[in-house]
């Protein structure tokens, strides 16, 4: 243990304090990460939600700050969509909560990180074909003494593999498609909703004391 690397034994290892710990399962928890903004932004203010509980997606529509788009270039509507991604987490993830002493750990179902969807905004025709045009003009006057490049082999697939490999794909996006949309409430943190939430992150009864 640490205590005998620190040449300290059991017995000089005070404890100091003890806490009882409960469990609570009465709501579920996910944790929602935003990777595309800084760590010291604040989470986005979403004005709606939805939620596919069976492939566990989440969308949040958030309204758009006018200051970070060119004018030439405005978005569609006043709002974007933030699409979730499931991560998968091979460890045991929980919120704990101190009360009167004791520690009340909430399980968390699901890590979701959201980012933007770009659908609904507008990239004219004429940039997107003007750079299109410029990238193949420096290509056309390139030093034909081009260096050597490692090219990777990969072995093709057969038609029954491949055939077998985009069924699979398609008929899961169709599944997740054809899955009915939940429309969510969206609360303040400072609402009578996120108030009775938090309260059910603590169990009142003895019986849950591990």
């Amino acid at each position: 243990g640490v205590s005998h690397k620190l040449g300290m034994s059991e017995c000089d290892d005070e404890v100091v304090r003890e806490i009882d710990v409960y469990m609570s399962d009465m709501t579920q928890l996910h944790l929602l990460q935003f990777p595309l903004r800084p760590v010291y932004a604040a989470p986005p203010n979403a004005k709606s939600a939805r939620f596919k509980p069976k492939h566990r997606k989440l969308e949040l529509n958030v309204p758009y700050n006018p200051a970070i788009f060119a004018a030439d270039m405005p978005p569609t509507g006043t709002s974007q969509t933030l699409c979730s991604s499931r991560l998968d987490h091979n460890t045991f993830l929980a919120a704990g909560v101190m009360r009167d002493g004791a520690i009340h750990i909430t399980p968390v179902q699901e890590v979701l990180q959201l980012r933007p969807s770009f659908d609904g905004l507008a990239y004219p025709t004429e940039i997107i074909e003007a750079m299109s045009d410029e990238e193949n003009g420096e290509a056309g006057h390139a030093d034909s003494k081009q260096p050597l490049q490692q090219v990777h082999m990969r072995r093709k697939e057969n038609e029954r593999s491949e055939a077998s490999r985009l069924n699979s794909y398609t008929y899961a996006k169709t599944k997740e498609e054809n899955e009915p949309w939940v429309d969510l409430s969206v609360h303040t943190i400072d609402s009578e909703e996120t108030e009775q939430k938090f309260e059910s992150m603590f169990y009142q009864t003895e019986d849950d004391v591990m």
